[in-house]
This record gives structure tokens, sequence and C-alpha cells, in this order.
């Protein structure tokens, strides 16, 4: 289709197969969804009106239920408590839209809900990558890769910037969006300490990381171990 973007016939094909596609469902029938739009907006030709009438008929058949399904859900979370479900279903009816302001803050609100669904992240990220936004994908694939869903993780891992280790900046923007996950919390602390040995000032951030792990987590005896060791070197009880 890029090699031939004229080619409406081939560009149907490929339209219908992405609305099929089960891998990244919700981006494929976006996909989609926009491929029927240009299809259905191209100049007329005696050739090309078959083509025309279906993309337009295949376009209103995937855009009419999604915006009510849209309106649905909204309504729903409009008049009663939001819950995990409403939200995820919001988000991918969005997605599938190209609504994608919309799908980005249903699912940070539906992971709000359930923490644990670290796979929520993986879907974050596709939208915040549709939306040109490499900060909040990156903050969503490092909150998935550290902690919680072992498949998450791996998947997450994979799409991480393989030529390089994260920057504070982005754990601290992954911790904005995961503020519990204690994995995230933990590598940032121990990225400080080492960085306190040519900058010092991150010293006292690195002892800040720690204790909020030790609050939240009193179990986690390395890091209070650590923590301790980090008092004595500077003097304090």
């Amino acid at each position: 289709m890029r090699l031939e973007p004229s080619d409406l016939h081939l560009a149907l094909e490929y339209a219908f197969l992405c609305f099929e596609a089960r891998d990244n469902a919700p981006a494929r029938k976006a996909e989609a969804r926009r491929i029927f739009a240009r299809v259905r907006d191209s100049a007329v030709s005696k050739d090309d009106a078959v083509s025309i009438a279906t993309a337009s008929q295949a376009f209103g058949n995937i855009d009419i239920p999604l915006a009510a399904g849209i309106a649905r859900w909204q309504h729903v979370l409009a008049t009663s408590p939001p819950t995990f479900s409403a939200l995820y279903e919001l988000a991918q009816l969005a997605e599938q839209r190209d609504e994608l302001d919309l799908a980005a803050t249903s699912y940070k609100a539906a992971f709000q809900v359930q923490p644990e669904r670290k796979s929520v992240l993986l879907e974050l990220a596709r939208v915040e990558k549709a939306r040109t936004n490499p900060e909040g994908m990156i903050a969503a694939l490092l909150a998935a890769s550290r902690g919680g869903e072992t498949r998450a993780a791996e998947l997450a891992r994979e799409q991480l910037p393989p030529d390089r280790y994260p920057y504070v900046y982005e754990f601290r923007k992954a911790i904005e969006l995961d503020p519990g996950n204690d994995a995230l919390h933990r590598e940032l602390a121990y990225l400080l300490l080492a960085m306190s040995e040519k900058e010092p000032a991150s010293r006292g951030e690195a002892v800040r990381e720690f204790k909020g792990i030790v609050d939240t987590s009193p179990s986690d005896y390395i890091a209070a171990a650590q923590l301790g060791l980090l008092y004595i070197a500077a003097n304090q009880d």
C-alpha cells in the first residue's frame, strides 16, 4: 500500500485485514477506520466508484457503533462510580476512533483503579506513541517493565530504548504514573546513589527514595539496611 497509495482496492484489502487483526487490536481497528475514510474521500472516477462505496459503508459500520459505545460508557461513568471495566472499555473504543486524548486519560484512570494490571500500561504506551508523546510512552513502558505481570514486563522491556539506561526524570515520570511500584522506587534510589559518587547532591535524593521505600514497605530489609548505612555515613542517628 505504501508503494501504490492510489490503489484503492489494495487499500481496502489491507483495511479489512487490519480490522480483523488480533494483535494490538484497538490500534489496528483505528488504522482500518482511517483507511476506509481515506478511500471514501478519494476523488470519484468510473473505476473506483465501487471501492469508494464499499469504504463508505465500512466506515459507517465501524464509526457509528464506536460513537454510540463511547457515549454509552461516558454516560455510565458520569452517573455511577468509576470501575475498571467501564474505564477500560471507554479507552479501547476511544483509541479505535482516534480520540487519543480520551483514550490516554481513560487508560490512566483504569490503571489507577487496578494498578496490578500492568498490561494496561502497554496499551497506554501505544496511545502515547500515537499522540507523539515519547515521554509519556517511556514512562508507561518503564513502569510496566518493573514489577508486576511477567509477560507485560517482557513486552515493555522489548519496546524500551535498547541502547541506553533510563534517565532519572524518566523514572520520576514512571513513578508519577505508578506510585505504588516499589521496584521503580528501589531502582531509582540505587541509580541516585551511584550518581552521588560524582554528584554529591544526588545522595540526599537517594536517602529520600530509600526512606520512602522503608516507610511504605517496612519489610524491605535491604532498603532499610541501605538507608541505615547512608545515615551512618552522614553521622545521623
